[in-house]
């Protein structure tokens, strides 16, 4: 192949590959934006708590809670003394 049309054919080729490139669009952030991503964090931040919670947590026994042992305390430690009135802080 003669030299000029080999010169030729390169230089068609690299003026192809230089198409212009279009420019990113740049995303301008609102309030709205920053409102969502912190419900969306928000969200799944409680969401997580709640599983890590109920996982590690042990259970509550039910119905042990006496809801007069508070009035009885305050009551006790009109009169006594704190060690006299600690029976009724197991119960609350």
């Amino acid at each position: 192949m003669p030299r000029s049309t080999q010169v030729q054919k390169q230089t068609s080729v690299s003026k192809m590959s230089h198409a212009p490139v279009p420019k990113p669009q740049i995303h301008k952030p609102t309030i709205m934006d920053s409102v969502k991503s912190g419900f969306g964090f928000g969200m799944g931040s409680a969401i997580a708590h709640s599983i890590v919670d109920s996982i590690f947590r042990a259970p509550e026994p039910k119905g042990t809670k006496d809801p007069n042992a508070k009035a009885e305390f305050v009551k006790c430690m009109e009169s006594n003394t704190y060690e006299e009135c600690n029976l009724f802080l197991d119960k609350i």
